[in-house]
């Protein structure tokens, strides 16, 4: 299943890019972003997806950070309370209301429903980070990014004393994964380092960065997050979170891979991260997935 999702997402990446040699400089798109400037944060990254994955790519040349999202990774917090059956009581508060007690409407409404505070949703927060750093000669010039709007393709242009640059990235609504292609004007002269980082603890459950609320994000975080897991193999990076308060129709678990392919050079493990050297060309398949049922596995299954 693997190989076949390699070959149809590696063809869609080389359509939507619209070729698979570097053009320099960057084109910039008929409907779309570019910018000389890399993001800084979240907010200022190039998004691509397809409905149900999201990719955020800050656009760093030489440490980048790629953001992963899942439609579904909604962070359990525990069985939801459902709400009494008030409606024999719906013609009382319409009648408030009616009459302008607003306060009056409110109370009853509250009391009726038997809540003692304010409750919270289910946080969604991203699946995890993939970070790319990259070898490099001399410092980084030439930059430039950019989104094109109606391909979903984002890009990535730098160049070094050992060439020119370029990562290409896209959501593939066929396929559900998330493809990014890292390429050199000269033959071999590709090496990186690749690792999976889940935002430990994650900013967005409760405030984030240095805020006053963070020491409350970390202990949220604890709270809910069971287990954290990387792993690497040959040709791949692996990662499984568990949550301690899951409950029938939450999910129970978030697996996440990225699968590396690469043109003419080597990929080796350091513990859980990959390096890859040499290579004129690398492919990375990413793949997220949302388990309901805490037996079940979906890790290596693409």
């Amino acid at each position: 299943m693997r190989t076949e999702k390699l070959a149809v997402a590696s063809a869609a990446l080389a359509l939507a890019a619209g070729a698979s040699a570097i053009v320099k400089p960057l084109p910039v798109p008929e409907r779309g972003f570019i910018s000389s400037k890399p993001g800084e944060t979240w907010e200022q990254g190039l998004l691509s997806g397809n409905g149900t994955v999201g990719l955020n790519v800050f656009g760093q040349p030489l440490d980048e950070t790629a953001i992963l999202t899942h439609e579904r990774m909604f962070i359990p917090l525990g069985k939801p309370h459902m709400p009494p059956d008030n409606g024999n009581r719906l013609f009382e508060i319409r009648n408030l209301i009616d009459r302008g007690l607003y306060r009056q409407a409110t109370e009853l409404a509250l009391e009726l429903s038997g809540q003692e505070g304010f409750l919270y949703h289910d946080h969604f927060v991203p699946t995890f980070d993939l970070k790319i750093k990259m070898d490099a000669k001399g410092e980084a010039k030439d930059y430039m990014r950019s989104v094109d709007f109606q391909t979903g393709v984002a890009t990535v242009q730098w160049s070094d004393d050992n060439g020119t640059y370029e990562r290409r990235s896209f959501v593939s609504r066929a396929d559900g994964l998330a493809v990014m292609q890292i390429e050199g004007s000269a033959k071999g002269s590709v090496g990186c380092r690749l690792k999976m980082k889940v935002r430990d603890p994650h900013p967005e459950l409760i405030g984030g960065g240095n805020s006053p609320q963070k020491p409350r994000s970390d202990n949220m975080y604890k709270f809910y997050v069971e287990k954290t897991t990387f792993a690497a193999e040959a040709d791949a990076l692996t990662v499984r979170q568990t949550f301690n308060h899951s409950y029938p129709g939450s999910i129970h678990a978030m697996e996440g891979i990225v699968q590396v392919v690469n043109d003419g050079g080597t990929v080796t493990k350091d513990g859980d991260e990959l390096v890859v050297k040499g290579a004129d060309r690398v492919l990375l398949l990413i793949d997220v997935e949302m388990l309901y049922d805490p037996a079940h596995t979906a890790m290596g299954t693409f």
